[in-house]
């Protein structure tokens, strides 16, 4: 079997008992990386200090508390005791940062998570079924399955989520670990498969989970590894091998080679892709960018790049930056290279005066960038509308078409009946025209509009003009809302190409704006918007924007609903000792599209 989308396979096993010698030279003799979580005391026969460093020396190791309580259940500070001892007495006894925790018995609520960051763990894994999606809260990282048949519960819920339409499936472990990697194959992300080693002993199901291990390893296309290095956490425990440098003129050259073996066969040709590069670091109006590289034996393994942006940051226009494309080599990662080329990139900052950077970080870098100083601002929230819900259906689920056609009705009748679409109220001269470019009108609206806003990319007329007009490999439309030819606002209008299911047409707003007090006007863009991308036969309109309510309560208005699945996180960083934290802090303050979003290349 060969994989049809990237999948990951990555394992865990809890507690910490003498059987995990034997399940670690299973792991190891089909070639399966696997994530140790101990607990100093356990109800389990237990390791001796010397077995811990065994399972160290070839596979990854995690916290566990120190003695396996129900976390939920004891006060704050005996819940810190437990988890913060247990990463201090870890470390003291390998020799190295142990940056995962796993909360006993899957237990967990908004304190003991907070307590298990605090505590400087980058990522914390749950006991619950969840599905292939990478972790979107690295403090709640759900499993595929368990190991066991010992939660019918759990079993149920696993089979329930993914179909499997299988009484085997239902009843056993190991039919139901086959037929989800099967599945994992087909639709690619993380397969993620946990146990006990006292049960596989106490069960004498060793065997059976031979032939787990056996038909999940070694599948061309499929990548093993350690849970520290699916959530980003493990980067820190391999030596460095690699120095950095700053990025000079023809670097750029090795930043494709990088980034056509991170990337894969999601590469445009070089030619495009120098184009796509030349247009964000060099044409950007807001100035040159600060990028660090990492190379060995003469190879880029690694960068980290900040874009620049002019904003408007409180009263004051200025400097800002944004992530942009941080990736390392896969062969170089778990050496530090993302957070160590950042804290270099960000320590310039402060150096040209630029106050402040912002971002949108995957499930895996994202906490490398929280422990690096950068904090949480909100979600970054999406919105659909959809045209087509038959296509949308068929494109999600396998259906017979008795069921699609009757989802599809009932489907359509719901979001009519609670998302019913709202007519724009008439707004005297009021003219939305196709454009072209931006002319002299948008710096007047930017003027005008600018002081509703108080963190915001300034949407200027040259700005614009750069990132909607001239922009390579990518075509925008442009609608401008006009009352006697003055400009009371815009929207910019794409197609949306980085959608999972790609037998859907997505459309996508990439940018609007007004006053805040032009509520209609608002409203007649978001209209015209659907008008158009109707005549385009798009199977569904996507909006993802940290806004003032008004936007939210306008797409509500126009028939969008909020998208449940989105997991993007919306991050920024302080370079500045005049803004103070808890004002980057407040999503009310900022004001982000999609279209603020960097690469196009």
């Amino acid at each position: 079997m060969v994989a049809k989308s990237n999948l990951i396979v990555t394992t865990s096993w809890d507690d910490g008992t003498i059987s995990d010698l034997k399940l670690a030279e299973l792991l190891d003799k089909h070639g399966i990386e696997g994530t140790f979580y101990i607990s100093r005391s356990s109800k389990h026969n237990l390791f001796q200090q010397e077995d811990m460093r065994v399972i160290d020396g070839k596979f990854e190791v995690g916290a566990h508390t120190m003695n396996h309580p129900d976390l939920t259940k004891l006060s704050s500070s005996r819940a810190e005791g437990e988890i913060k001892t247990s990463k201090t007495y870890l470390e003291d006894l390998l020799g190295h940062p142990v940056s995962l925790f796993c909360y006993p018995y899957g237990r967990y609520n908004k304190a003991t998570k907070k307590i298990v960051q605090d505590c400087g763990f980058v990522g914390a894994r749950t006991c619950e079924p969840g599905g292939f999606d990478l972790p979107e809260d690295p403090y709640q990282w759900h499993i595929t399955l368990s190991a066991s048949n010992g939660s019918p519960l759990m079993a149920l819920r696993t089979w329930w989520k993914f179909r499997l339409w299988k009484i085997s499936g239902l009843l056993d472990w190991e039919s139901r670990a086959k037929l989800l990697f099967d599945l994992a194959l087909e639709r690619g992300g993380v397969y993620h498969i946990y146990g006990h080693s006292a049960e596989f002993e106490a069960n004498n199901e060793w065997d059976r989970l031979e032939r787990v291990l056996g038909y999940i390893s070694n599948k061309e296309g499929v990548k093993y590894v350690t849970n520290g290095e699916v959530l980003g956490g493990g980067e820190i425990t391999m030596k460095r091998t690699w120095t950095m440098r700053a990025y000079e003129v023809g670097a750029e050259n090795e930043m494709f080679e990088l980034d056509k073996v991170v990337s894969g066969e999601a590469m445009p040709n070089r030619e495009r892709w120098m184009e796509g590069w030349r247009w964000m670091f060099v044409d950007n109006p807001a100035g040159n960018s600060i990028i660090w590289l990492a190379e060995h034996n003469g190879k880029l393994v690694g960068q980290y790049p900040l874009v620049m942006e002019d904003m408007k940051i409180g009263r004051e226009i200025a400097k800002g930056s944004q992530i942009a494309d941080t990736m390392t080599h896969p062969e170089y990662r778990r050496q530090g290279i993302a957070s160590i080329l950042g804290e270099k990139a960000l320590s310039q900052l402060r150096k040209k005066k630029v106050f402040l950077a912002f971002g949108f970080p995957t499930p895996q870098v994202y906490p490398i960038h929280i422990k690096s100083g950068w904090f949480d601002v909100c979600p970054f929230q999406v919105m659909v509308k959809p045209l087509n819900l038959r296509n949308i259906l068929r494109s999600h689920l396998s259906l017979n078409k008795l069921l699609l056609y009757i989802l599809t009705v009932g489907g359509n009748l719901i979001l009519k009946t609670l998302f019913r679409t709202k007519k724009p109220p008439q707004v005297n001269e009021l003219m939305i025209t196709r454009i072209s470019h931006f002319d002299d009108r948008f710096d007047n609206l930017w003027e005008r509009v600018s002081n509703d806003y108080s963190i915001i990319v300034a949407r200027n007329k040259r700005y614009l003009n750069w990132r909607y007009i001239i922009t390579p490999n990518i075509d925008y439309t442009v609608y401008a809302a006009e009352i006697r030819a003055e400009v009371y606002g815009y929207v910019v209008l794409g197609n949306y190409n980085d959608y999972e299911k790609k037998d859907l047409k997505i459309g996508c707003i990439y940018d609007i704006i007004a006053a805040l007090g032009d509520e209609d006007v608002l409203h007649h863009l978001i209209s015209k918007a659907i008008d158009y991308f109707k005549e385009e036969k798009v199977d569904a309109v996507f909006s993802q924007t940290v806004a003032n309510r008004i936007y939210r309560k306008v797409l509500l208005k126009n028939g969008f609903v909020p998208y449940l699945r989105s997991k993007s996180r919306f991050i920024a960083y302080n370079a500045s000792l005049s803004v103070p934290n808890e004002f980057l802090k407040d999503f009310k303050n900022w004001f982000i599209q999609l279209g603020d979003l960097p690469r196009v290349y």
